[in-house]
């Protein structure tokens, strides 16, 4: 009887296991930026967040299935990566995620024992943060035609007015930039505006105004210079590297 009721026991456990599973994630759902807003898990089951830890982590996925994780607007690890089922695979990191995405909240679980859950927040704010990267030459951004019309600097957010072929697909830019400047007076930061039309082969010209968040370039120079100044903006685009001119002043 004791011998009937384990391998019951084990049957049911072994029925939970295998159907007790996440439902698939389409890669298109992930599209887009995250902001880390809490975590949980470890051996004590700790709770960790933003406030707690001084520390913003958030994650970009775009549709050529690149992801940029960045902490404190600094990317730190830029890598592609695929999802199957319902596991998040990024190719620099060792462990995988298990993912969920309900309405604008991504959770991802780590694939192993007494390791975290963590929450991302989608950012559907009407402008994207620039993003910071160690050295701009050493990481591979979409150049996808694009024509920059005009350039303005209204507080800390940055206008370009940009030009492309297309009108069948969604196109996607994004706007980087390197955490060394250029030494003039004032100083100059090279930015670059990468742009994804995602094959889009139609034909149509169209023009539209993209709005960027400076703030995250601004800490950084005023970690090296102090909490105000300004600086030049040395800004191209992925398929061209001629300089706009003139160069916006951000002046903060």
């Amino acid at each position: 009887m004791k011998n009937f009721l384990f391998l019951l026991l084990i049957s049911f456990t072994a029925y939970f296991c295998s159907t007790n599973t996440t439902d698939p994630v389409e890669e298109e759902s992930i599209i887009g930026e995250w902001d880390w807003v809490v975590s949980t898990g470890g051996i004590a089951g700790w709770t960790i967040t933003p406030f707690s830890t001084g520390v913003n982590w958030s994650y970009s996925f775009y549709a050529d299935s690149t992801v940029v994780f960045a902490k404190n607007d600094t990317a730190v690890l830029t890598s592609k990566f695929r999802i199957i089922e319902d596991t998040l695979k990024i190719d620099a990191t060792p462990i995988d995620q298990i993912i969920k995405i309900e309405n604008d909240k991504l959770t991802m679980r780590e694939d192993c024992i007494d390791c975290y859950e963590h929450v991302y927040q989608r950012n559907t704010s009407s402008s994207n943060n620039i993003i910071i990267v160690d050295d701009l030459a050493l990481i591979d951004l979409k150049g996808d035609p694009v024509q920059l019309n005009s350039v303005s600097i209204s507080d800390d957010i940055l206008s370009l007015s940009v030009s492309y072929s297309g009108g069948c697909e969604e196109h996607e830019f994004g706007l980087f930039a390197g955490k060394a400047f250029m030494k003039s007076n004032p100083v100059q930061a090279q930015v670059i505006l990468a742009h994804d039309g995602n094959g889009d082969s139609c034909e149509a010209w169209i023009t539209e105004t993209l709005n960027f968040n400076l703030s995250p370039i601004k800490k950084v120079y005023q970690n090296s210079y102090g909490a105000s100044g300004s600086m030049y903006l040395r800004i191209s685009t992925a398929s061209d590297s001629t300089v706009f001119q003139p160069m916006p002043l951000y002046l903060f």
